[in-house]
């Protein structure tokens, strides 16, 4: 959504004459995924003491950070930067994820919606590739668009409903 509606938003936030910032919004908007998974991986390393895992993670993002915006930078600028922020946070998740995967392989993430959120991504993009709107409301369609395929596909956790509830998930017959 904050990709598809990144020019409503500057106009909003910044205001007139700040469209070079739209493209480095867009880019940004990709760590937003990102860093929802380094607040989850980071935060069960810290909370279970894993933390060599948590400081080597962390290193190799600094780093990932260090050498993306050196090489970046010079070559586009502020959308440069951007890439490079974007490329630390995915390294530090991949790096939290791969740490806890190591010392508690029982938390291991499982990947298996991943083709569903594909999907459902893929479907939202139809209405921004194929319709003349503004930014605004293309994120809008785009967003109630995902959401309608998310439910389509089962792409939305049991969890969230039963929260949305007031309610304990009901047990998974298949954990024991």
């Amino acid at each position: 959504g904050l990709a598809v509606g990144a020019e409503f938003a500057i106009d909003v936030i910044a205001g007139p004459g700040f469209d070079p910032s739209v493209p480095v919004l867009r880019v940004l908007s990709l760590a937003l995924v990102t860093s929802f998974l380094v607040a989850t991986w980071s935060f069960a390393l810290l909370s279970l003491r894993i933390y060599r895992a948590l400081l080597v993670s962390n290193a190799i993002a600094a780093g990932v950070a260090v050498v993306g915006t050196l090489a970046l930078v010079p070559l586009i600028d502020a959308e440069g930067a951007a890439a490079a922020t974007v490329g630390a946070e995915a390294t530090l998740a991949i790096a939290c994820a791969a740490g806890l995967s190591r010392a508690r392989p029982d938390l291991r993430p499982v990947l298996d919606f991943v083709p569903r959120l594909a999907l459902a991504l893929s479907a939202a993009m139809v209405p921004v590739l194929l319709l003349p709107l503004p930014s605004v409301a293309l994120a809008a369609l785009a967003g109630a668009t995902y959401l309608v395929a998310l439910l389509a596909v089962r792409g939305i956790p049991p969890e969230v409903f039963s929260a949305l509830r007031g309610r304990e998930p009901e047990p998974d017959p298949d954990v024991s």
